[in-house]
């Protein structure tokens, strides 16, 4: 069995390697283009996979079930998502959506 300092160590060293990633991630914008008719009404919506694929593209690996999304975003303009790396570290970033043009 683990000792309580060892738990305790390994436990403090994720949470580091957690807020040195959201700092990161903090200052991070993605871009996602999406399809939009003429009223720029989105066709479809942006979803958690979305924003993955668009961190990834950045050098960053994130789950997509650590993207909080409360809906899809439907609507063109820069969005706040939040990230949660751990219960206590949640990093927000930037999702861009841009017409495609």
């Amino acid at each position: 069995m683990e000792s309580e300092r060892i738990k305790i160590q390994r436990s403090d060293r994720m949470r580091a390697a957690a807020e040195k990633l959201a700092t990161k991630l903090n200052k991070v914008s993605v871009t996602v283009l999406m399809q939009a008719g003429e009223d720029d009404r989105l066709f479809g919506s942006v979803t958690a996979h979305d924003i993955e694929e668009g961190l990834k593209a950045k050098g960053f690996e994130v789950e997509r079930k650590s993207i909080v999304l409360p809906d899809h975003i439907k609507a063109l303009g820069q969005h706040k998502v939040s990230v949660k790396l751990l219960s206590q570290v949640v990093a927000s970033i930037t999702v861009d959506v841009t017409k495609e043009e």
